[in-house]
């Protein structure tokens, strides 16, 4: 339970500091090439300009993943049932 409050903390304040930065570009400074060592997948959304932010509870951390996936397209609606 305390590492779930931590991700959900972290989330918090990444919205915050993404909110909060200003001009484009910003939400990408400090990026780290790498391969994140993901232990536990709990949580995901998606930032501004594509960033995908993975809640690792395991680990109590949230990775930042820019997918360079900006477009907009135009999409259905999707329903999916009964997903464990």
């Amino acid at each position: 339970m305390k590492n779930l409050t931590l991700v959900i903390a972290a989330f918090l304040l990444a919205g915050s500091v993404v909110a909060t930065n200003g001009p484009k570009q910003r939400y990408k400074s400090g990026f780290v090439l790498g391969t994140p060592e993901i232990m536990s997948i709990n949580a995901m959304t998606f930032g501004p300009e594509g960033i995908l932010m993975i809640g690792d509870s395991e680990s109590a951390t949230v990775f930042a993943i820019e997918t360079d996936d900006v477009a907009v397209k135009d999409a259905a609606d999707v329903s999916i049932e009964e997903v464990d």
